[in-house]
């Protein structure tokens, strides 16, 4: 009987000397598993940086605006296109899917610099190259028409502050194109006013002007302005 009781005390001192060293084993396994876990998200991801723009292209320039195009770029989610007027700051566009864009509400017969860059994950292509381009001046705008006066006929334009001349050119409706020797290149000035004489009586007169603006010695033209009339 006293053997058993003895036997009774001494059973939870072998069970803790039994089960301790199993839960210190656990317990230190699962601090070196978290180990592991925060050294794996520790390491850093390699980011796949993104190329820069190339092969920017001008379409085609309009008064106001101008359209681009340019390379795709291996990687790019998007793209941005900046312009600027010289010495002025860069306006940077909407996130753009396409290798196109049309730059819109621009300033007629001006130079803007223009560049494109690319963007994904890892951020904005490092480098860019500022394309210069020059929108075409606007379609002068006629004003004034006059004639009253036999075999003459006075026609007036609005003045296009960023012209370098213009080019006005008539013709009868009969004739099938406009004649070089009826041409007259004007000069900018406050009140564009050109008076035709020794018009054929009663007859019909095409006549049509375009703004002509300069840059970097390089001609720049409008489109034609066109208007017709008959002479008293």
């Amino acid at each position: 009987m006293s053997s058993n009781l003895r036997y009774l005390r001494e059973e939870p001192k072998r069970f803790r000397a039994v089960k301790l060293p199993v839960i210190l084993t656990i317990i230190i396994s699962l601090a070196v598993i978290a180990c592991i876990i925060v050294a794996l998200v520790s390491i850093p991801v390699h980011k796949q940086y993104v190329g820069d723009v190339k092969d920017l292209h001008i379409v085609r320039t309009n008064p106001t605006s101008v359209k681009l195009k340019w390379k795709a770029v291996e990687g790019a989610d998007c793209y941005y296109v900046y312009h600027r007027l010289y010495g002025g700051e860069f306006i940077r566009s909407e996130p753009i899917t396409t290798t196109k864009y049309k730059l819109k509400k621009l300033r007629q017969a001006v130079d803007y610099y223009v560049c494109v860059t690319a963007f994904n994950s890892s951020g904005e292509s490092k480098h860019y190259t500022e394309t210069s381009v020059f929108t075409r001046p606007s379609k002068p705008e006629f004003t004034y028409l006059r004639t009253s006066v036999k075999g003459k006929a006075r026609i007036k334009w609005k003045q296009n502050y960023r012209a370098y001349g213009y080019v006005f050119q008539y013709k009868l409706r009969k004739e099938k194109d406009f004649s070089l020797k009826n041409v007259l290149r004007l000069k900018p000035s406050r009140n564009i006013n050109v008076l035709l004489t020794n018009l054929i009586p009663n007859a019909v007169y095409d006549v049509r002007v375009k703004t002509v603006s300069k840059y970097n010695e390089e001609r720049y033209t409008s489109g034609w302005s066109k208007l017709s009339f008959r002479v008293k």
